[in-house]
């Protein structure tokens, strides 16, 4: 044994404690002091932070997919912008036919003629189809204006002009159209909520609806804010500002997206009166 090293031990029981174990002791009391000076340092990156949320994996394909998706929608935007649609839009009213299938053996099918977009109607319903992955930035900056931050998202428009035109901007990722009057009173009824001192209050009782609107638009019921809402006026915009947005159930399960791939989005665009029918399936 050289000069330098320590002499072993003897323990409680008279044994002699090897000088290599000596060492080992020695060396992990010096790393556990070590690791007690970094946690009062430093205290959080001496913790290990174990996410209960599964890691999730981005595919290259996808993101490649996804940059070519918001370089085409930039390049739509623009071009709708300076030349307006071309293709997919119309000046005059469309008329459409359909069957409707009898539901007994009695009764016969029947044809019904219907408008597929929504020139001259005086209130729209929008409802936001797509999600924010592969969004560009001056189509998003247009569907906030619009107040559809989130898919599934709905609101009343005032079939203005300008609102129209930026309906067409974002077309892609809105699918708008003509609601009846008795939609209007289920959507109310069913999924309305309006803003009161920054709070969102479900139309659960006419009294919400007259404390909201009773005391500047003598709006006191749902059925006076049906009308008011089908039969747009000058205070049309304050009573729609009121109104919070409209959040609806996805059409699509889960099961379907993940699974089966099938995607939102597919269906967009103006719909006219068959707006109806694709509000029902939301609800």
């Amino acid at each position: 044994m050289s000069g330098n090293a320590e002499p072993n031990k003897v323990t409680n029981t008279g044994q002699l404690v090897p000088e290599t174990i000596l060492k080992r002791r020695h060396d992990l009391d010096e790393l556990n002091a070590k690791h007690a000076a970094n946690a009062i340092k430093n205290p959080r990156r001496s913790r290990k932070i174990f996410s209960k949320k599964p890691i999730k994996v981005t595919r290259p394909d996808k993101i490649i997919i996804r940059a070519r998706s918001q370089k085409n929608h930039t390049k739509r935007f623009n071009r709708v912008l300076k030349k307006g649609m071309q293709k997919r839009a119309s000046e005059k009213l469309l008329k459409k036919t359909k069957v409707i299938q009898a539901m007994s053996k009695d009764e016969k099918d029947r044809e019904v003629t219907y408008s597929s977009n929504s020139v001259g109607a005086p209130l729209l319903f929008a409802i936001r189809v797509r999600g924010k992955n592969g969004t560009p930035r001056q189509v998003n900056r247009t569907l906030v204006h619009l107040h559809l931050k989130e898919p599934n998202m709905g609101i009343f428009l005032k079939n203005t002009k300008s609102t129209f035109t930026m309906l067409q901007l974002v077309d892609p990722y809105v699918i708008y159209g003509v609601p009846s009057k008795q939609t209007v009173m289920d959507l109310m009824k069913r999924r309305g909520h309006v803003v009161v001192e920054g709070e969102r209050v479900p139309l659960s009782d006419n009294t919400v609806i007259e404390k909201a609107l009773g005391e500047e638009f003598g709006i006191i019921c749902v059925e006076d804010l049906v009308e008011e809402i089908t039969s747009p006026s000058s205070t049309f915009n304050k009573v729609a500002k009121i109104l919070s947005p409209f959040n609806l159930a996805s059409i699509r399960t889960k099961f379907q997206k993940n699974t089966l791939d099938d995607q939102d989005g597919k269906e967009y665009g103006d719909i006219g009166e068959e707006m109806d029918t694709y509000i029902r399936k939301m609800l």
